[in-house]
């Protein structure tokens, strides 16, 4: 809850201090974008990257996420995604000819990501004597691979220093290419702060 809290006030403040959507925005005209997602490091355990290609009026680029490292017995039956790369394209809506790249967009994505699943095994053994015990369980991890298809929206901010702050949400039904992954619908999205160059 306090991460979650004191990334909100982060996000406040940086708005506050003069996202500008104005034509004279030097940052307008630039056409690639770098960023992190600040949701997955607050909140997920993940380290999430993103790189856009900016055009008038679509934009496109690619996301990936990598799971930061869980051994927890609670997260070994949760079927956590170990990684993601997800391409994906932008339509940027109310833009003028002179303006690329901000403000409210949708999104057509393809999400390709790895599961983390758990098999437990005992071992048993007996005594001398007939009676049987067994020690501390054996938890075996195996990666599998699904995708999704997903939809999306999403509102960016551009600063006229070139940092940005992308907020977006999507979901996406999957492809069921994974047995050990019972989820049929999976999300994206989250709070990507980077620069324009």
């Amino acid at each position: 809850m306090k991460k979650t809290l004191m990334l909100c006030v982060f996000i406040l403040g940086i708005v506050s201090l003069g996202f500008s959507q104005e034509s004279s925005n030097p940052q307008l005209f630039k056409k690639n974008e770098i960023g992190i997602n600040l949701s997955d490091m607050a909140i997920f355990r993940n380290i999430g990257l993103s790189y856009e290609r900016i055009g008038n009026p679509l934009g496109y680029g690619i996301t990936g996420r990598v799971l930061l490292g869980s051994n927890d017995k609670e997260d070994m039956y949760s079927n956590e995604q170990a990684y993601s790369i997800t391409p994906f394209l932008r339509y940027y809506f109310f833009n003028e000819k002179s303006y690329n790249g901000y403000g409210f967009y949708g999104e057509a994505s393809m999400k390709i990501f790895g599961i983390n699943t758990y098999t437990c095994s005992y071992n048993y053994h007996y005594d001398e004597y007939g009676t049987w015990y067994w020690n501390e369980p054996t938890y075996t991890k195996k990666v599998t691979t699904d995708m999704a298809f997903c939809i999306g929206i999403g509102y960016k901010f551009l600063s006229k220093y070139g940092f940005y702050l992308d907020l977006n949400l999507g979901i996406g039904r999957t492809f069921g290419l994974s047995e050990s992954y019972n989820n049929e619908v999976v999300g994206k999205g989250g709070v990507i702060f980077g620069y324009r160059f």
